[in-house]
């Protein structure tokens, strides 16, 4: 959200009024009761924008500082950690991070496999190197999972395992896969 001056809203407010003279006086003179208006008004515009960048930034629970109670409430999350530590319980409620082990282990099951998360980490889209923002920014997760299979399973297999694997996570998350077969 871009951030505009006063001067931006006393502009803008001035060009919803009709041209002549009598309104050159009065936005000229500073201590006239319209001038004053105009500036509260300007004042008020600029506070309204400005909370509502910081509305889209509570938004994301990775940046969140005012709605952190609200989002513990909300998944049911304790209290009482430092503020990163609680952000990374949140999101990953919120992604379902937390609770979604089982359901990994459930669908390796089905498979013949079983799985274990070897790496996770978290990165930024949407974003230039030089932290310029291009697009939405959105918060992805990386994960990696060490997939261990008995022996002869076909890539047909392994395809048919990765696709129902991504098809129960969010499209945030990119999933990489590492295989290792068992002996016999």
């Amino acid at each position: 959200m871009v951030a505009r001056s006063l001067d931006d809203y006393r502009d803008a407010i001035r060009g919803l009024y009709p041209v002549g003279d009598w309104w050159d006086k009065q936005f000229a003179d500073s201590s006239s009761d319209f001038s004053l208006y105009v500036n509260a008004l300007s004042r008020e515009a600029r506070r309204v924008q400005e909370r509502a960048a910081a509305l889209l930034d509570e938004a994301y629970p990775e940046r969140t500082t005012e709605l952190v109670a609200e989002y513990e409430a909300m998944f049911g999350l304790s209290s009482g950690e430092g503020l990163d530590t609680r952000r990374e319980r949140i999101t990953g409620a919120l992604n379902g991070i937390i609770f979604r082990e089982a359901d990994w282990d459930r669908i390796a099951a089905q498979f013949g496999f079983t799985s274990s998360l070897q790496r996770q980490k978290g990165f930024v889209c949407g974003l230039s190197r030089c932290g310029d923002r291009l697009w939405g920014v959105a918060a992805r997760c990386y994960l990696v999972f060490v997939i261990s299979h008995p022996p002869g399973v076909s890539a047909a297999r392994r395809g048919e395992f990765e696709q129902a694997m991504r098809d129960n996570f969010p499209s945030m998350y990119a999933l990489e896969f590492k295989y290792k077969e068992l002996s016999a």
